[in-house]
């Protein structure tokens, strides 16, 4: 299954992340519900393809009645920002009860592996997704003893790191990563039997949603060029919230063009 989602469980807990998203974004904020309602659609798909499901789902209106009957009736922006809050809105009942009820009915497992142990991607996934969470834990110790703080980019890499090794044996770090008109970089982790890059970063000041989404996209098409592995993984550790809008900037880098599977998480 795409997405490294391979169970019932797996399904749920994904779009469980949907909709607490969608359930964050203001009514108000048109461009940020227009980034969600892309993503929400596009998984949706890949969860039920071709499936009535889906079908529903995308039918899913956010513009004004009129135009949307083909009337030729003009809208004030008051009449489209209702149209995009009233969409939300049905689009997280509409995914509520895909969690609640479509997925146990229409969507059907994998056959089950023999091993116990998660798909590697899952594994990563699960790895990042629960970073802020290791973080909080290491950030108090009892009886005075020095905790660790994430002060930088190079931290988040130490912790990631030692998670990683929980789950992979063979994990490189400073992978060369190719080459594009001249210039290089190095990802950050490479496991190599299961073919998976990571690449992490830290907001930082100079380094906000702007510059990450450009700096990301140039190093996207480094990473091409990496004969030993088929997915990149772009875990974005965002402490102090300066990524605006996260939807966005995760459903543009995972539009990418790439012959890499791709997936991008940001948290907080």
């Amino acid at each position: 299954m795409s997405n490294g989602i391979n169970t019932k469980e797996e399904a749920r807990a994904f779009l469980a992340d949907l909709i607490e998203r969608g359930r964050a974004i203001s009514p108000s904020g048109e461009d940020e519900i227009e980034a969600w309602r892309r993503e929400a659609t596009r998984r949706v798909a890949e969860l039920f393809p071709g499936q009535r499901v889906s079908a529903e789902f995308n039918a899913i209106s956010f513009i004004p009645d009129a135009l949307f009957r083909g009337h030729k009736v003009s809208r004030t922006p008051a009449d489209w920002a209702n149209a995009c809050a009233s969409g939300l809105a049905a689009s997280l009942k509409g995914l509520g009860l895909i969690l609640s009820q479509d997925v146990d009915l229409f969507w059907k497992e994998p056959v089950a592996r023999k091993s116990a142990a998660p798909p590697p991607m899952h594994a990563v996934l699960r790895v990042c997704d629960r970073f802020p969470s290791v973080v909080a834990r290491l950030s108090g110790r009892r009886t005075k003893r020095e905790a660790l703080v994430i002060r930088d980019e190079y931290d988040v890499q130490y912790v990631l790191c030692a998670l990683l090794a929980v789950h992979f044996d063979d994990i490189r770090d400073e992978e060369p990563g190719g080459s594009v008109a001249g210039s290089s970089s190095r990802v950050d982790f490479l496991l190599k039997r299961e073919r998976i890059l990571i690449e992490v970063k830290m907001t930082r000041d100079g380094l906000g949603e702007k510059e990450l989404g450009k700096q990301l996209i140039v190093d996207i098409r480094q990473y091409e060029a990496h004969t030993e592995c088929d997915a990149l993984v772009i875990f974005i550790y965002d402490p102090e919230r300066r990524i605006v809008n996260p939807t966005a900037l995760v459903s543009d880098l995972e539009a990418t063009q790439s012959r890499l599977s791709l997936r991008v998480l940001v948290r907080t």
